[in-house]
């Protein structure tokens, strides 16, 4: 009767939202190993000596102000990253379309991701500060915990 047809429909789109969901975490898990790898990647070239280092010459007031900013994005960013799906605008978000968390998930990684290459790049422009180093190390722990799931 009329009842089973709307109960297939309800199945139906309750299987599509499900499979959206999982192919929307599955392009979130790629890209996340991808800035893994990368990052991986670019510290194995610099220390290889294959891409450029200590490239970026700067007077002590620019190595302190590229310290600082350093500073200020690890005390910013991986706290961001790990709070995103507490914040107010993303959880209405998803409560309006939970087939978006895929995509809630590319923007943390996208975000951390910034911060990891941005780190890892004064590192080896600089080689006079360990400062984005530990940012770098610092942000890496984070981001283990930033791997896409189906459920926050």
């Amino acid at each position: 009767g009329l009842g089973d047809v709307y109960k297939r429909q309800v199945m139906n789109m309750s299987e599509h939202h499900s499979s959206s969901v999982t192919s929307n975490i599955r392009v979130a898990r790629i890209v996340y190993y991808a800035v893994w790898l990368l990052v991986a990647l670019g510290a194995a070239l610099s220390e290889a000596e294959v891409l450029p280092t200590g490239y970026l010459a700067v007077t002590a007031e620019g190595l302190y102000a590229i310290q600082m900013v350093c500073v200020a994005l690890l005390l910013v960013v991986p706290w961001l990253s790990l709070k995103w799906f507490h914040f107010t605008f993303v959880r209405k978000a998803l409560m309006a379309n939970p087939v978006s968390r895929g995509r809630w998930n590319l923007y943390r990684i996208l975000l951390m991701g910034g911060f990891l290459f941005f780190n890892l790049g004064m590192y080896y422009a600089l080689l006079s500060t360990t400062t984005p180093l530990f940012g770098l190390l610092i942000g890496l722990m984070a981001y283990v915990f930033c791997m896409p799931k189906r459920s926050e």
